[in-house]
């Protein structure tokens, strides 16, 4: 019988940091789980506003946004995240779950939703497959 503690939560400063951004509901309970049981990760803030959000990235506290990929297309804050220089890496949600799209160093790909934590882990790192000359705990925080 598997242990029904949850784990202890990751130290923000070096794990993947990841905002969740206007993901609603049952999708973002599913979302928060998943994430939830990494124990490389840490969901730092649920964010709405995207002001909030653009200074989240800013100050450098955000490594993945994680959000709808219907609140990515409507809103303009969030798409500029995805093309400014210092944006932050966006993993986008389908409808009802069953998709993911990972926009991330100027290119989009989209991957199964099973692979949620995976997508994260790809699209925090500067520099694919790169863990070695920039972990977590060398950003600045």
């Amino acid at each position: 019988m598997a242990d029904s503690m949850p784990a202890a939560a990751p130290d923000p400063a070096t794990g993947i940091r990841v905002v969740l951004a206007g993901v609603p509901g049952l999708l973002g309970a599913v979302v928060r789980a998943v994430i939830e049981t990494q124990s490389d990760m840490a969901i730092v803030a649920e964010l709405e506003g995207p002001e909030e959000l653009m200074g989240a990235v800013a100050a450098k506290r955000v490594d993945v946004v994680v959000t709808t990929s219907a609140g990515l297309r409507e809103n303009p804050a969030l798409q500029e995240l995805f093309f400014a220089s210092a944006g932050a890496p966006i993993v986008a949600v389908g409808a009802e779950g069953r998709d993911l799209t990972l926009y991330a160093r100027g290119t989009t790909r989209e991957v199964s939703p099973d692979h949620l934590a995976a997508a994260i882990r790809q699209v925090a790192m500067p520099f694919p497959n790169d863990l070695v000359t920039s972990p977590p705990s060398a950003r600045p925080q």
